[in-house]
């Protein structure tokens, strides 16, 4: 039977018959496409995940992630159906958790291709060349400059061009100048490390050098140390100077600055107390402790070995310290050594 009520309608039967659910889901899957649900009089229609519930109640959208941004893609999102997935820009690489995107070191892989040298940068890299190449037009390989080609290399005579360089050279009876670039005349091989050669038995000789064919080395360790704080070596028409152990030369290349070996991990090897001393340093402990063998190491001090730690009566060595008890019957005195008190019998 129906009965009409306000906004609706009631459904019951006659007197000996019970009111009966229809489940519209087992005919045509109640026409849902994917999941049919039957309710109390009804039923639902519902999607798989990556999909959504057309108006009409039944039939399922695909959810187009990537236009929605509800991805976590950090390059690009390409719609999938029931899904989406994530890739990178060149030059970057998907994570582990396939959202973001991580930057490829194209240099770790055969150089990058480059002939000498391989810069990476965040999403790309690029490819230099060492002083005397030029890159090619492919931006990988390195051309060798031809200086030769350019005022003669700057050399006064011959110029030789190398891989990456060039040499000067000069004609017959020339020498090349200290600069490696200039040539002067030699007379009659008579001079050498000239700055002037003007006739065959009249140099100018170089600093450095001293004679009347300027052949004979000025050592100049021999005057004044040279003018080095320390050491003193000398060379075929110069000298250097060089500092002792725990000192810097300083930039005038004479004087030298002692090196505070405490102030860096790298050199201070005290396991507690570093003092700087003049070329070296020193280590200390703190007490309750004293310095291994090895002038570096701090052991801790067993006071009680020695006078039983000047306890009246019990030593307990403690980390850096010790401490003084007293038996039973005893109290310790104010002074943390002493027993006061009698024995108990």
């Amino acid at each position: 039977l129906c009965t009409n009520t306000i906004g609706g309608r009631t459904c019951s039967c006659y007197t000996g018959y019970v009111l009966s659910n229809i489940n519209e889901c087992n005919t045509n899957n109640g026409g849902c496409d994917t999941t049919c649900t039957n309710t109390v009089g009804s039923y639902e229609c519902s999607c798989n995940t990556g999909y959504e519930l057309n108006n009409d109640l039944h039939h399922c959208d695909e959810i187009n992630e990537c236009d929605l941004d509800t991805d976590l893609c950090e390059h690009i999102c390409t719609n999938t159906a029931g899904s989406y997935v994530c890739s990178c820009n060149t030059g970057y690489q998907l994570g582990n958790n396939s959202h973001s995107c991580s930057d490829i070191n194209e240099c770790s892989s055969d150089n990058g291709g480059c002939n000498q040298v391989c810069v990476n940068e965040i999403g790309s890299y690029h490819c230099n060349c060492k002083s005397g190449y030029t890159l090619s037009s492919d931006s990988h390989t390195c051309n060798d400059n031809n200086e030769c080609n350019t005022n003669n290399g700057g050399c006064e005579h011959n110029c030789t061009n190398t891989p990456g360089s060039y040499n000067c050279s000069c004609a017959n009876g020339y020498s090349l100048n200290g600069d490696q670039h200039g040539c002067s005349p030699v007379c009659d091989d008579s001079c050498h490390h000239c700055i002037t050669c003007d006739s065959p038995n009249s140099c100018t000789c170089l600093n450095g050098w001293t004679g009347s064919n300027c052949c004979t080395d000025i050592n100049e360790c021999l005057t004044n140390n040279g003018g080095c704080a320390h050491n003193c070596t000398n060379y075929n028409g110069t000298y250097g100077c060089s500092c002792a152990t725990g000192y810097t030369l300083s930039a005038n290349g004479k004087s030298c600055t002692d090196n505070n070996e405490c102030s860096s991990d790298d050199t201070n090897e005290c396991n507690q107390i570093c003092s700087n001393t003049p070329g070296s340093y020193v280590c200390y402990c703190n007490t309750g402790y004293e310095l291994g063998l090895d002038d570096r190491t701090c052991i801790d001090t067993n006071e009680c070995d020695e006078n039983n730690g000047g306890c009246a009566q019990n030593c307990s060595n403690t980390v850096g310290s010790y401490g003084c008890s007293c038996r039973t019957g005893y109290t310790l005195d104010t002074d943390n050594h002493a027993c006061n008190g009698k024995d108990i019998l």
